[in-house]
């Protein structure tokens, strides 16, 4: 990929053609190293079975297990891809000395808490406008009372899933900002949603790439996701670094 320099403004827009190009970099820092890829991507796996695992305490653990996680992975990719090291199990374990653990942290707890507060308020809107829906049946001696509670399930839902989507961008360039450039975690999350708005075209190929990418991983027995889940955290890489610019390669980690 050729480096990209940030603009003053702040990260810029691409062409709808870059979300294939994500996913086809996203192999280079795969196959320097696809036997340890794949143990990562077995622990990864580990780690969220064990947090689904555990009722209510493992859904509200697994966005700082995975955010962690995926932090300490793109400090690996970056330095597999440009050949800095292939101990990727060292260097995503080192994470946990890293700098920018606490803001991580900081950006997975925003996360969660965007996402708890989007789901209950979706859910009281629902609720809200489905009762109102219901009373209004009533009142006007109409039989459809359960169409009228129906009714108001359409507007949360689309409410929920906008609201959704905002937060997921958010923090899909949050991350490795915070990561590599050291943005503080509430503009690094601001900066994110700018950046996918302006890249909603290249990040909607990208994100049905992905889905269909997935569909075919599954297949197998799910053995693809072993190969497909290291590709699409290069690709998540790639992304970044087309939009914000290329960054410096990063110091290696403490021993």
């Amino acid at each position: 990929m050729d480096p990209v320099q940030e603009t003053a403004t702040g990260p810029r827009s691409v062409g709808a053609e870059r979300g294939l190009t994500w996913l086809t970099e996203g192999w280079q820092p795969f196959a320097r190293a696809p036997g340890q890829w794949i143990a990562l991507t077995l622990l990864l796996l580990v780690a969220m079975t064990v947090c689904n695992a555990l009722p209510v305490i493992g859904n509200l653990l697994s966005p700082f297990v995975y955010g962690v996680f995926a932090a300490a992975t793109l400090l690996a990719a970056r330095r597999a891809r440009d050949g800095a090291s292939t101990e990727l199990l060292n260097d995503a374990l080192a994470f946990g000395s890293h700098p920018a653990l606490k803001p991580v942290v900081i950006v997975s707890a925003i996360h969660l808490g965007l996402t708890l507060v989007a789901v209950m308020a979706g859910v009281l809107i629902m609720v809200a406008i489905s009762g109102l829906g219901a009373l209004s049946s009533v009142i006007q001696g109409d039989s459809g009372l359960l169409a009228g509670a129906l009714a108001g399930l359409l507007p949360g839902l689309l409410l929920m899933m906008l609201a959704m989507a905002a937060i997921t961008a958010m923090y899909w360039f949050a991350i490795p900002d915070v990561v590599f450039r050291g943005t503080e975690p509430w503009t690094a999350m601001c900066r994110s949603l700018r950046a996918c708005v302006g890249n909603a075209v290249p990040l909607l190929v990208y994100g049905v790439l992905c889905m269909i990418a997935f569909v075919l991983a599954v297949i197998p027995f799910g053995l693809g996701l072993l190969v497909m889940l290291p590709v699409l955290f290069g690709s998540w890489l790639a992304s970044y670094e087309d939009v914000y610019g290329a960054v410096p390669q990063p110091p290696a980690p403490p021993p």
